[in-house]
């Protein structure tokens, strides 16, 4: 059972609190992208090119592919995943 903490997040659009889960060693735990997109931005809407996306970003983390390119339109999310999200999941990882 994760441990929770005193820190909790809060979302922009209704103001309310969640306890983020820890790890043993005080850390955020996440066992996905996807979860780790949904805990520290719970106030972005995933559809179903995020989950796919999320997936995709997933497997680059991983290393399972070596080249990407993301060829969408504007205003779907590619910066915030490609860009934010994903350097502090990575960063998160081992």
């Amino acid at each position: 059972m994760p441990k929770t903490s005193n820190t909790s997040t809060k979302t922009p659009t209704t103001g309310s609190t969640a306890p983020i889960p820890e790890s043993e060693s005080g850390f955020a735990v996440s066992s996905s992208f996807s979860t780790f997109a949904n805990r520290v931005a719970p106030y972005l809407q995933q559809t179903p090119f995020h989950v796919s996306y999320y997936r995709i970003l997933e497997h680059f983390a991983r290393g399972n592919i070596r080249r990407l390119i993301v060829s969408v339109p504007p205003q779907h999310g590619k910066s915030m995943g490609a860009s934010v999200l994903l350097p502090a999941y990575l960063l998160g990882l081992d």
